[in-house]
């Protein structure tokens, strides 16, 4: 009588490289080469906590792609800016409720008692997912935390606070060379063909070395719309 078969006999763990060449654990249904059950950073500490649901196992022609994994930056940052938008429209309605005509949305977030009212900001944001897709080693956890990751996760340090007060010099920050704007030509497709979302136009714009960040990307975009603008009306 063949012996039963048990839980090994149909799950593998093992350690897969995503597409920046960061190890994970996990373990996979053998059938269908789904992770099953948790997935941990081998090895290094995820500054960004990336949800299990952003992350998969590659597959080509319907094959797993033992050893892969890949992270959904695209998914995660729509999901991330729909929450700040929701988050947004509850911290006005509350703020409109509670302070009627003196309610001032530019300034909304930053009252303590309107933020208690609303609760927590979506975390991480948008902004930091952003850079992180484009490669940002500190955000995405293959360096030592910069002062400018800190700041894109929210995150206080003690030496951020104490450093100064003890008279420690302040914690270094890389060298961050300014790309200079180049002009967007209005009728460039960016990511392909049809219309361009912000998201790609960010994506493929930093991979392109156009900008260093997401503020020059901002301006660019910005560049990008006056120039269409201007292409259509001279038609």
């Amino acid at each position: 009588m063949p012996a039963a078969k048990t839980q090994r006999d149909y799950r593998r763990s093992l350690v897969a490289v995503d597409q920046y060449g960061r190890k994970w654990g996990l373990n996979i249904e053998l059938a269908t080469g789904d992770p099953c059950g948790g997935i941990t950073s081998a090895g290094w500490a995820d500054p960004l906590r990336t949800p299990e649901r952003y992350l998969a196992v590659p597959k080509e022609h319907g094959q797993p792609l033992w050893g892969r994994i890949v992270i959904n930056f695209e998914q995660w940052v729509n999901d991330q800016q729909t929450a700040e938008r929701d988050w947004k429209v509850r911290l006005w309605e509350i703020g409109q409720e509670k302070q009627g005509s003196k309610f001032d949305p530019a300034t909304a977030d930053r009252d303590d008692y309107l933020l208690h009212l609303a609760g927590p900001k979506p975390w991480p944001s948008s902004a930091a997912l952003l850079e992180a897709a484009a490669g940002d080693p500190a955000l995405l956890g293959l360096t030592p935390m910069t002062r400018h990751a800190r700041e894109m996760l929210n995150i206080v340090a003690f030496e951020d606070i104490v450093g100064p007060m003890a008279g420690k010099p302040s914690e270094p920050e890389p060298e961050r060379v300014a790309v200079p704007l180049k002009p967007v030509d209005p009728t460039a497709q960016i990511g392909g063909g049809g219309p361009t979302t912000y998201q790609t136009f960010v994506k493929e714009t930093m991979k392109a070395g156009l900008a260093k960040n997401v503020k020059e990307c901002a301006v660019l975009w910005q560049q990008r719309k006056a120039a269409m603008a201007a292409a259509e009306g001279e038609t």
